[in-house]
């Protein structure tokens, strides 16, 4: 649909101006994609610029803006003032034409000027934004270019540094490896070890040099100072073990035993060089860098107490023992043998206690880095130390209970659709065989496909969100979006997805919902379609499709068999079900791992042995036996001799309609039987002769039941029972019937206080057949009376005929059904048909015929678009008329879900153009979509913007054309214009809350004109109301359609609506209660976009603003 900025005229209220943040995202804390830009001027406007562009930069430095109060924070208008120099600068270095550069000179003043406004300033304001947007449309992409340098810099600098670390420790460990056998080689090791050393000073003041473009002082020396004190360390450790070299050789093995702790601390560099490469925020890549560089300084200054505990060990320091022992000894007359003695004794003591004071210190700091270190990973989250074999499996974790929990959770949350719980069963099974349990980290890379996975692992494994639970959830993400599913803090602690309980809750409300991919069961499995293969994307695309599949027809033949795969999910077990109960019994050592390998089957023959098992069933049962803790009972044999009663046989045949095990007919049929005489000849003359299953269902049921069996039947199933024999559809005994639709409806609506204030007829709903016409119904129909009294019926309840117009008992009164009615015997009815196909059904029509609203003609097709509108609006009508007002405010959708119908770049209403377009963007800039043109160099998108500049288009460049647009898979066709495609960006939108348009014929009309003369809600409006207000109870949005009010606009679809928009919430105002929505033709997102003026006020039954009237209401699936 076409959609301009101009589509919403409602009166737009002033914004606070606290508030007033439009098209192009910026931080309010100085900072552009981490760089801090506030710094990173102050090097720009030390820079002899007045020489060749007099006056520009005083302009900003000395503006008096900065002595009015501001519109936006003074810190945010410094941050826009700063990084706009910083455009200008490096703008001016780019631009080599005189003239074009003496242009851009112009504007920039033409643009400063304009910023300093006489009350107030307007740095951050609308017309900042907008100024910006007309004047500099590369803004955005000069100063990213420009912070991507400054990083790509800085990351060369420490990465480069960070490797001559690790040489360094590579050196020292080779020469403590060298030191017993060869101390010559150990020192010219050290001496080229400190020459590293030397160099990385160098290459520190280098790094710290880079940041003068980015950082404050004050984090170039932190930065500076945590490297060199690092360094510094390991200059320490270098002159420790030179120090140390003769003590290494006396006691070599001693010293090695540190060498772990040098390869642990060389790991420790190597992860932190990771992190850095990765890192794309500079600022972040300082913290990272104090943080770990703390923790591995402290590291080092550990391992040099560890050597000089060692060196101290070898020899006490003798001379102050003796100085010591001498002042001691000064008032003793023993002979000189005794003063050796005690010196000795002495010696001993001492050395004793050093050492003893030694390992209480070293066990006291090792306790103390656990303990930080633990501290450290719980608040990084980091991977559980929980290793897959140490997860309990229990009975509460066996196979069989887990699936016990995942049909228990699909009964609470599913529809009932045997073929959803099949997948859920198939992909459980697939993911992890009905266990739930963590992802191994794969180690070894000799196939393809692992290394692969150690690729994909890599991805996400250090975050601690890897695999867990039934259906292996990675990514932060997915936790998150669990957390919010479950209740459970599975982000803070990510283990607690291994609980079957939560694992459970998780694989079925996210296969529900579509929390994985985005995808749903509905999407696959619904009335229309059974995608066993396919469905495989609602977890992980096509991966191991056709398995997934296989295994869900045999879960979902097993669902449909008697007992519903009772006695299969009882008794299955797997393989690591087993392996849990060998283990239990001392039998299997191995880790629990569901894989049958030679311990495993070890274990199996002695536990055969130990139990006397001959075969492999006897086995099974033992194991299950051990693993629920009690034997299993024999199933009770059954009584032959008793008969059942008729009741208890009424009773087992609704067992067997509720287990979906025979249908409505075949329950009909088989309580014939039971029925009295008078009601089996009526029920079986129906069934013969003319097939009306649900009268046949209803009367055999309800004549062949007491009250307190109809009182075990579900509501749904009572209901449509009370339809078939409602008075208007007498087609067998009228008396009996009704008494049987009393007995009915006493114990469905129950007897209620009368309410006083308004006529009870006003609540009560009377429900439609679901029945659908049999032949054609109208003028020139084949009008068999039974059709014709279903169209009657239906054009009673929405107003169109009169319920006390005579051709309704005519047709009643006809005998049998089948009887075909004249023309001339449907007057009224015929008119009413052609109103409804006016203001109901409202067809849509090519271009050529909008000339005026189809009038209809009066008869409905078997099949065809009257027919499907009427289905339509029946399903609506009998799930929603009782639906209550929805008084509590709702809102539905992010701003950040906004989707533009204009994209980056040339918009058109012509296919071919469009198609043109398409294949020339995506061949000349190797991009999958059109869309993403904003992301090239200006030299391709001016060549761009040129070669099309003769064709028929708009072109938008504003930021929300870049971020929120709508991409061409998302479209209904390729060729089809983004000017008229609001009804796919709305269609998008709408998917985000999990809901899905049924189709063009599935709608409600709610307001109809003829060629902008004027028009009128329909008697369908008040409905609508309340299907509205039904989902967005429900957590949907609704795709509508509106009319505009104006003249002259353009009209599609039924010749009223012009335009498609998303309902995506409800609020209250001074006004009263009103639809919000988010608008898809504007490329602004705040202005228009999502607006908090995009407001459809409801007032008696209708839906409008000054701008628009709601036209029509498409129906979610």
């Amino acid at each position: 649909m076409p959609g301009t900025d101009d589509n919403v005229k409602a009166t737009k209220k002033t914004a606070d101006p606290q508030h007033n943040t439009r098209t192009r995202k910026h931080p309010a804390n100085g900072r552009v994609l981490g760089i801090n830009t506030a710094s990173l001027t102050s090097k720009v406007k030390n820079m002899q610029l007045g020489e060749k562009i007099p006056g520009l930069i005083d302009n900003i430095k000395n503006s008096s803006l900065l002595n009015h109060k501001p519109e936006v924070p003074q810190e945010e208008q410094e941050h826009l003032k700063n990084e706009f120099t910083v455009y200008f600068n490096t703008k001016r270095k780019l631009i080599t034409n005189p003239e074009q550069l003496e242009d851009f000179n112009k504007k920039v003043e033409k643009f400063l000027k304009r910023m300093d406004g006489r009350a107030h300033d307007h740095w951050g304001s609308d017309r900042y934004f907008r100024l910006l947007e007309k004047w500099f449309p590369d803004y955005g992409e000069v100063i990213s270019g420009k912070v991507k340098s400054i990083k790509e810099s800085i990351g060369l600098q420490v990465n480069s540094l960070n490797d001559r670390i690790l040489e360094i420790t590579a050196k020292t460990k080779e020469a403590m490896q060298l030191a017993g056998t060869d101390a010559g080689k150990a020192r010219e090791l050290l001496k080229q070890t400190n020459d590293k050393i030397s160099e990385a000073q160098e290459k520190t003041k280098a790094a710290a040099a880079t940041l003068t473009e980015f950082g404050t002082k004050e984090q170039q020396a932190q930065f500076a100072a945590s490297y060199s004190k690092i360094i510094s360390s390991y200059g320490a450790l270098v002159n420790t073990i030179e120090g140390s070299i003769e003590g290494m050789g006396q006691d070599i093995a001693r010293y090695q035993s540190l060498i772990p702790q040098l390869d642990a601390q060389a790991g420790k560099l190597k992860d932190f060089n990771s992190k850095v490469q990765k890192e794309q925020d500079v600022q972040a890549l300082i913290q990272i860098q104090q943080t770990e560089f703390t923790l591995i300084n402290k590291d080092i200054q550990s391992f040099i107490e560890g050597i000089n505990l060692s060196r101290g060990t070898e020899a006490v320091n003798e001379e102050k023992v003796d100085q010591e022992i001498k002042q001691e000894s000064d008032s003793l007359s023993e002979l000189d043998g005794q003063v050796a003695e005690v010196k000795s004794k002495e010696i001993a003591r001492r050395e004793e206690e050093k050492r003893r004071k030694a390992e209480e210190e070293r066990k006291r700091k090792e306790a103390e880095a656990e303990r930080l270190r633990k501290e450290q990973e719980a608040a990084k989250l980091k991977p559980s130390d929980k290793k897959d074999e140490d997860i309990e499996i229990t009975a509460e974790n066996s196979a069989s209970s887990n699936i016990a929990l995942l049909i228990s959770n699909w009964k609470t949350h599913g529809d009932g659709d045997k073929r959803k719980l099949a997948y859920i069963l198939a992909t459980v099974e697939g993911e992890c065989g009905f266990r739930s349990k963590a992802e191994k980290k794969q180690v070894t890379a000799k196939t393809e496909r692992q290394k692969e996975l150690i690729r994909l692992q890599s991805r996400y494994w250090s975050s601690g969100y890897y695999g867990r639970g039934f259906v292996q959830i990675t990514w932060k993400a997915n936790y998150e979006k669990a957390k919010e599913l479950t209740g459970v803090d599975v982000v803070t602690y990510p283990d607690k997805v291994l609980s079957p309980k939560v694992a459970a809750t998780i694989a079925v409300k996210g296969m529900i919902d579509g929390m994985f991919t985005g995808k749903k069961l509905s999407h696959y499995f619904n009335d229309k379609k059974t995608d066993w293969v396919k469905a495989r994307a609602i977890i992980n695309g096509s991966d191991h499709a056709d398995d997934f599949a296989d295994k869900a027809k045999a879960h979902y033949d097993r669902l449909k068999s008697k007992d519903g795969g009772a006695a299969y999910y009882r008794d299955y077990l797997n393989f690591a079900d087993k392996q849990t109960v060998l283990k239990a019994e001392g039998l299997y050592t191995g880790i629990i791992d569901g894989v049958r390998g030679p311990n495993s089957n070890k274990a199996i023959k002695a536990f055969k042995d130990k139990y006397d098992l001959k075969d492999e069933n006897a086995f099974n049962k033992k194991i299950r036996e051990l693993l629920h803790g009690k034997k299993e009972k024999a199933a009770p044999k059954e009584d032959k001799k008793k008969t059942p009663s008729a009741k208890e046989k009424v009773e087992a045949l609704y067992a067997q309609y509720k287990k979906d095990e025979i249908d409505m007919v075949q329950l009909g049929k088989s309580l014939i039987p039971y029925a009295s005489n008078d009601g089996a000849t009526h029920v079986q003359a129906i069934l013969e002769d003319l097939g009306r299953t649900n009268d046949n269902l209803a009367y055999a049921m309800v004549s062949n039941t007491d009250d307190s069996v109809l009182r075990l039947f579900n509501k749904d199933l009572l209901d449509d029972l009370a339809d078939a024999l409602a008075p208007e559809n007498n087609y067998v005994n009228i008396d009996k019937k009704r008494i049987l639709y009393n007995r009915i409806t006493a114990i469905t609506e129950p007897a209620k206080e009368e309410k006083t204030t308004e006529p009870e007829e006003t609540t009560k709903v009377t429900k439609l057949s679901a029945n659908k016409i049999s032949a054609s119904v109208g003028k020139g129909g084949t009008n068999k009376a039974k059709d014709v009294q279903l169209i009657q019926s239906f054009l009673v309840t929405f107003g169109y005929l009169s319920k006390s117009c005579s051709e309704i008992d005519t047709v009643k009164g006809l005998v049998p059904q089948n009887t075909v009615v004249k023309d001339e015997q449907l007057t009224e009815t015929i008119k009413a048909i052609k109103e409804y196909q006016k203001y109901g059904a409202t067809a849509s029509y090519s271009k050529t015929e909008q000339k005026s609203v189809y009038q209809g003609d009066g008869l409905i097709s078997k099949g065809g678009n009257t027919d499907a509108s009427i289905q339509s609006m029946t399903k609506v009508h009998n799930s929603y008329s009782g639906e209550e007002p929805l008084e509590k405010e709702v809102t539905l959708l992010k701003d950040s879900q906004w989707v533009s119908q204009f994209r980056y770049g040339c918009n058109f209403y012509s296919g071919d153009t469009e198609k043109e377009y398409i294949d020339y963007v995506t061949e000349l800039t190797g991009y999958e979509d059109a869309n993403e043109l904003h992301k090239a160099s200006s030299e391709i998108i001016e060549k761009v913007k040129k070669k099309f500049e003769d064709k028929k288009h708009k072109w938008f460049d504003m930021t929300d054309s870049k971020n929120h647009a709508l991409f061409t898979k998302d479209k209904a066709y390729e060729k089809k214009g983004n000017m008229v495609c609001c009804f796919d960006a709305a269609n998008k939108m709408l998917g985000f809350t999990g809901a899905t348009a049924e189709g063009a014929a599935s709608k409600i009309q709610t307001f109809v004109e003829e060629s902008g003369k004027g028009g009128e809600f329909t008697k369908q409006a008040a409905l609508g109301i309340k299907y509205i207000d039904g989902q967005l109870r429900q957590g949907k949005a609704v795709f509508v359609a509106v009319d505009k009010v104006e003249e002259g606009k353009v009209q599609r679809n039924e010749g009223t609506s012009d335009h498609f928009i998303i309902i995506m919430g409800k609020a209250k105002d001074d006004d009263g209660w009103y639809y919000k929505y988010f608008e898809p033709g504007t490329s602004y997102m705040k202005r228009t976009g999502v607006s908090s003026d995009n407001k459809l006020y409801i007032t008696n039954n209708k839906v409008k603003n000054s701008s628009y009237n709601l036209s029509q209401i498409r129906v979610n699936e």
